[in-house]
């Protein structure tokens, strides 16, 4: 009976995440009772050809390369190829927990692309989504951390899928019993010195307890996922991007809005420009929305992002301090920065480059068309054409000067 809940609820996952059944995935196995009755469910609905076992061992504890080979034994057994990733960065500043658990989605995630596979199975359970929402709750997180954790996300192009979100772990090991599959009891779940395991032993017969609180999860969920949305259309109705790398915003606009939507707006527009999908620090960001809301916003700047305010505008652009000057040739395509540069007809003699303050003013002066409505930071930091060390083009802003320079920068 078991068995055939699980299937159900694996079909249904599938049909409702519209995940195709001849799709190849990659499947993360520690060992443990999770994932190996991921892994072994996903057997009954997917060809074994198309599923890939791949195991991180994190060389934190002496039995984890016997533990890799174990499932590696598992895995052959039942037909799946299996690979074993080494990660042995310990020495990374900051929390070394934190550190394995980012270092395993990394390799996970280029695993797959680097196979050509867009989808990746983890075996998160109920236990593991109510677990977080306390952790959460303890770190005094707001609506987003106390989501927990979702069942279908994308990342980096990656479809992050977790089918038994909704499962006991309990009622996994009582699969694996019925088909006779071991699995590998990490001693660390015994542990109390962490405070998931803490939370874990305080609830763990209280299956009431669990469902209200996969109700409430369920609930925030929802509610994050319409400001969520709501947020999208209001960045596609208030930001411009007309610039290549830059973000700009009408100030009024934005100060009509709620606090929680200026807020994800702005870690919405940071995360666009500098690539980091994590979320900044809460007062940073509040410290940002003061400084645009009071009108005192004059240079700032977070996580690599210049913030800048000219006339009626908030502009948001990319710090390039440290970029070498290089020699242009036509026809190419290169990274400068933060920026990729496609070249046409370009002659010999002139070079992309950051402009000094000297260079600017002297270009400046010279052309009475130039724009002056764009704040000056963000000039110094915009790539721009050089010929004997004179300022001839700066391509952001669509002038080529009367040197007809075919030159294209774009966003990375």
């Amino acid at each position: 009976m078991v068995i055939l809940h699980l299937e159900n609820r694996l079909k249904q996952y599938f049909t409702r995440f519209q995940v195709p059944y001849q799709s190849k995935v990659v499947v993360a196995v520690s060992g443990g009772g999770d994932s190996v009755a991921l892994a072994l469910l996903l057997t009954k609905l997917l060809p074994k050809e198309n599923i890939t076992i791949v195991t991180i061992d994190h060389g934190l504890r002496l039995e984890s390369a016997l533990e890799a080979s174990l499932v590696a034994a598992w895995s052959a057994k039942l037909d799946l190829r299996h690979h074993i990733l080494l990660w042995r960065d310990h020495q990374l500043a900051g929390n070394l927990m934190e550190n394995a658990r980012n270092a395993r989605y990394n390799m996970l995630g280029n695993f797959c692309r680097e196979n050509k596979i867009s989808h990746l199975f983890l075996g998160h359970t109920l236990d593991d989504q109510i677990e977080t929402f306390f952790i959460n709750l303890e770190r005094g997180s707001g609506i987003d951390g106390l989501s927990a954790i979702d069942e279908f996300n994308v990342k980096d192009g990656i479809n992050i899928c977790r089918p038994l979100l909704g499962a006991g772990r309990e009622e996994l090991r009582e699969f694996l019993r019925s088909a006779n599959q071991e699995w590998i009891d990490d001693p660390s779940n015994e542990n109390e010195d962490y405070l998931r395991v803490r939370i874990r032993k305080l609830f763990k017969d209280d299956q009431k307890f669990f469902e209200r609180i996969s109700l409430a999860i369920s609930n925030v969920k929802r509610t994050r996922n319409f400001i969520r949305s709501f947020v999208d259309k209001t960045y596609e109705q208030l930001v411009s991007s007309s610039m290549a790398g830059i973000k700009t915003f009408s100030i009024e606009y934005f100060s009509e809005l709620d606090e929680e939507i200026r807020i994800r707006l702005i870690n919405k527009i940071l995360e666009k420009i500098s690539g980091d999908p994590r979320k900044k620090r809460l007062d940073s960001i509040l410290r940002i929305d003061n400084l645009i809301i009071t009108k005192e916003m004059k240079n700032h700047s977070l996580s690599g992002v210049g913030i800048a305010a000219k006339g009626k505008q908030i502009y948001f652009y990319p710090l390039m301090e440290g970029i070498d000057t290089i020699d242009l040739q036509a026809h190419k395509t290169f990274n400068f920065g933060k920026y990729q540069v496609q070249t046409g007809e370009i002659k010999d003699g002139y070079r992309l480059a950051l402009p000094n303050k000297e260079q600017y003013v002297a270009f400046k002066k010279n052309k009475k068309a130039f724009p002056t409505n764009l704040p000056y930071n963000m000039i110094l930091n915009m790539p721009v054409v050089l010929k004997l060390e004179k300022i001839v083009s700066i391509p952001h802003i669509n002038d080529s000067g009367s040197d007809n320079l075919e030159i294209c920068i774009i966003a990375k």
